[in-house]
């Protein structure tokens, strides 16, 4: 039988941003969430009380992503009293994910999941007439869209008071942006398939 972990220890975790395209995460927003959420969970616990966290010296600058010659350019070390802290339920507990509003709206009537997105690309319908050889109808601005887009599925209609519960989330990335809006639409009808990223959701490619 193995030995139960107990006495001084130490837990480090080396990490990278995930490479993945489908991952919108920039280092700068990472770095946020580790100290700001993560790191802050942690040493309020009872069994982890100090961490302090390193850059790889060959890390790319302003990029957490991998390379061959630093595939982990995140360390963070936790010295612990007792290193049986990490067999227990509060321990376990903690979270590896930022999803604070997430966790708000999950608690709603007939919520499903949520899906989040970032801004790569945006054209007035002006432009895209112009790249088809098409003359533009009308001369529009520019686009200024939302740089995120938080995404809320219910299998039914919420609450009516749904949109002011996000709209009223106290989250640090909430109060520091410029501007933020919250929509409800109501879906009437879909096409082809019928999939929205529940395939990617379950890992297929």
């Amino acid at each position: 039988m193995a030995q139960p972990i107990k006495g001084p220890g130490l837990l480090y975790v080396k990490a990278c941003i995930n490479p993945s395209p489908s991952n919108p995460l920039t280092e700068p927003e990472y770095m946020h969430w580790y100290d700001d959420d993560h790191i802050a969970e942690i040493v309020a616990t009872s069994g982890m009380p100090n961490a302090f966290r390193y850059f790889h010296v060959d890390k790319t600058p302003d990029n957490g992503k991998p390379t061959p010659e630093c595939p982990r350019p995140y360390l963070a070390f936790y010295p612990m009293p007792d290193l049986a802290f990490t067999q227990g339920q509060e321990f376990k507990s903690i979270r590896v994910k930022s999803r604070k509003q997430a966790e708000n709206v999950s608690k709603l009537d007939h919520y499903q999941r949520s899906l989040r997105f970032r801004l790569l690309y945006a054209r007035t319908n002006a432009q895209s007439r112009i790249l088809k050889g098409l003359a533009p109808a009308t001369d529009e601005p520019l686009p200024e869209p939302p740089t995120w887009l938080q995404f809320h599925e219910f299998s039914a209609e919420p609450q009516s008071d749904v949109r002011s519960t996000i709209r009223d989330d106290a989250h640090e990335v909430l109060k520091n942006a410029k501007q933020s809006e919250t929509h409800g639409y109501r879906l009437q009808r879909a096409h082809g398939k019928k999939k929205f990223f529940e395939d990617a959701e379950n890992g297929a490619p």
